[in-house]
């Protein structure tokens, strides 16, 4: 069930924080539109899905747009934006009231992800669930996050892998809330509570950043910056979307 919050406005970026910026200060005064940041594919499903979005923003500098926009606003029930607007920042001032639709998609960004997407989309429509190999994404995961200095003994190891299970088993690959969906069923599977999931996430994260140098592991990807449960998990679930390419067969209709 989408939130009934009018007006909302989406921008989708590869955590170009200088174009985030310019966004909010365009958008802070905003009586017309809530603005949302989307830093990654899965967020991005996750606000469209979630939404009315009126308004979409696409950053022209880190996401590469190909392909077609039109069946998935033509095809009724996932309520794409009719206001599609694509930011080149090739100008040094744009105004959002000065808004031009565009027929385009972020497809490219995620090449192994194209025969994956409308049938994502279908799943949310019909509100079905999307198989995977668990065996594979498991293993996966393990050495994906052991690679970025993740301890795989801490608690935190576990129910990360956990909530990336839960968001493709009970939310068509899509993130959703941590607070209300995603921790309240990870801990219900291991008998504690929504925080103590939190908690435990948080702490094998700042072990990981602990562990990596400025240039590799964690901070490599993230600069350095500090890293939000959400934004990890966020990332984690796009690595495994994209690289395990078994989703393509298994997804049942």
């Amino acid at each position: 069930m989408k939130e009934n919050i009018n007006n909302i406005a989406v921008f989708y970026t590869k955590n170009n924080m200088k174009r985030i910026l310019e966004i909010k200060k365009i958008f802070r005064n905003s009586n017309k539109f809530t603005l949302f940041i989307a830093n990654y594919f899965s967020e991005l499903l996750y606000s469209l899905g979630k939404y009315h979005v009126q308004l979409l923003m696409i950053d022209g500098e880190t996401v590469e747009l190909t392909d077609d926009f039109e069946s998935m606003q033509t095809d009724g029930g996932f309520g794409v934006p009719d206001n599609i607007l694509y930011l080149g920042f090739k100008e040094n001032n744009f105004n959002v009231d000065n808004r031009t639709k565009f027929c385009i998609t972020y497809e490219s960004l995620f090449r192994r992800l194209v025969p994956l997407k409308d049938r994502i989309l279908l799943n949310i429509r019909e509100k079905s669930s999307l198989e995977f190999d668990i065996k594979v994404v498991n293993q996966f995961m393990s050495e994906y996050l052991i690679r970025l200095g993740f301890v795989p003994k801490l608690m935190g190891f576990n129910y990360i892998k956990q909530c990336i299970e839960e968001s493709i088993c009970n939310n068509c690959g899509i993130l959703g809330s941590l607070s209300t969906e995603v921790y309240p069923r990870v801990a219900s599977r291991n008998k504690t509570s929504a925080v103590n999931i939190e908690r435990n996430i948080r702490s094998s994260i700042n072990n990981a950043q602990k562990n990596s140098d400025a240039y590799s592991g964690i901070n490599g990807l993230f600069n350095n910056a500090p890293i939000s449960n959400r934004a990890f998990l966020a990332y984690l679930l796009d690595q495994v979307l994209i690289n395990c390419t078994q989703y393509q067969q298994s997804i049942n209709f």
